[in-house]
């Protein structure tokens, strides 16, 4: 009876050992970096963020969420990439032309470079994608009048 339970308690863990070879050699998902990337934005570790979102874009170039993602990275990083946050905002919403979230990053793009018109555009925009009002819309609403005041 000792040598059958040996004999099972093997073929248990080498199964165990093949199944977890088998989730070690998976590819990552656009979704396993976008979740990485999301975790270093959190922590502030924009460069970070950018390598992981440019990985998923890699695999799902059609993936507004991660441009969008893509654009406030580089937006974070400062004024030396403000190009590369507008052509990532620009490409979101081309994507999906009513992303929320890429409308406001774009309205506060537009304000840190000082283009109050542009970024007044952006906040029309999201009272028409957001009638009943949004949070998107209400933070791009305080950042103008914050910056209009100053």
């Amino acid at each position: 009876m000792p040598f059958f339970r040996t004999v099972a308690a093997s073929i248990i863990s080498l199964g165990v050992l093949c199944s977890a070879q088998s989730w070690a050699d998976a590819p990552d998902k656009p979704e396993d970096f976008i979740r990485r990337a999301m975790s270093a934005i959190q922590k502030k570790n924009y460069r970070y963020a950018v390598f992981q979102l440019k990985d998923a874009l890699k695999m799902d170039k059609n993936n507004a969420d991660a441009w969008n993602m893509l654009g406030f990275s580089y937006r974070m990083q400062g004024e030396e990439k403000f190009d590369l946050a507008w052509n990532a905002y620009e490409q979101a919403l081309t994507l999906d032309p009513n992303h929320i979230d890429a409308n406001e990053y774009l309205g506060e793009l537009y304000l840190m470079q000082g283009q109050m018109d542009l970024a007044k555009e952006q906040l029309a925009k999201l009272d028409a994608l957001c009638p009943t009002g949004c949070k998107e819309r209400d933070m791009l609403a305080k950042a103008i009048a914050d910056k209009a005041g100053s």
